[in-house]
């Protein structure tokens, strides 16, 4: 696994020293951003670590409202792809945030394909691995307690809602949010509570996307952020089990 002791100083990624001991831990694996017409993403290729979760986030849009636009992921890099939740941004849906999971026992090098009902016209992603996991289950089911989405409409903060935590103490809160304006104005987020933010980035257009990932050890009821630029946001809240 990448050590998080350092950080990398390239555009929207932030990395931060895992907590001690036998906690879970969070790398970033992949990331990255297009403005095209298309309905198939490739992410890069990346190698997992055995038996960790992977969280695949992204967050897409297109010009118009489609009842196709859950995307899928193939089976790839020694594991299937399962959607957790995925969260509208816009009211008509035009963009959306969506999170998968997976866990591999014999990871390979790999290139993610998330393929599409509709053409999207842009989409960002981040890929994160999380160690000492529950590895019950298939695919990082028993690693995913629970999971909740919200929605902000033309705000600056959003809020998810979780319920109690089955390990207050070690278990650890994700967040995943993406954001959609249409202008082409940079803007920041900045996580509530004790969530430390790992990814923070942004696709400057005629309109603006935006896409972060937080996380922190111990429960957390209300996940959230805010953002420097009034947006339409849809969060995805998670959950995740630390190993026995």
């Amino acid at each position: 696994m990448p050590a998080l002791s350092a950080f990398k100083a390239a555009a929207g990624v932030i990395l931060v020293p895992p907590p001690s001991g036998g906690d879970i831990a969070v790398a970033e694996l992949d990331s990255g951003k297009a403005s095209v017409n298309s309905d198939t993403l490739t992410m890069n290729s990346f190698t997992p670590t055995a038996n960790v979760l992977v969280l695949i986030s992204i967050s897409y849009g297109s010009a118009a409202p489609d009842g196709g636009w859950t995307p899928t992921i193939g089976t790839s890099n020694g594991t299937d792809w399962v959607l957790v939740a995925v969260q509208n941004q816009t009211a008509g849906g035009e963009e959306r945030t969506a999170v998968f999971r997976g866990m591999a026992s014999s990871p390979v090098a790999a290139a993610p394909v998330a393929t599409f009902g509709a053409n999207q016209r842009a989409w960002m992603w981040t890929v994160h691995e999380l160690t000492n996991v529950d590895t019950t289950g298939t695919f990082g089911s028993g690693a995913v307690v629970q999971s909740d989405g919200a929605q902000t409409l033309g705000g600056t903060s959003i809020e998810t809602v979780l319920a109690a935590f089955g390990d207050a103490t070690n278990n650890v809160a994700w967040l995943t949010t993406g954001e959609s304006v249409n202008d082409n104005a940079i803007f920041t987020h900045t996580p509530a509570g004790s969530l430390i933010e790992i990814f923070d980035d942004w696709l400057s257009r005629a309109d603006t996307f935006g896409i972060s990932a937080n996380w922190q050890k111990g429960e957390d009821l209300s996940p959230g952020n805010s953002v420097t630029k009034t947006n339409n946001i849809g969060a995805v809240a998670i959950e995740i089990k630390k190993a026995a």
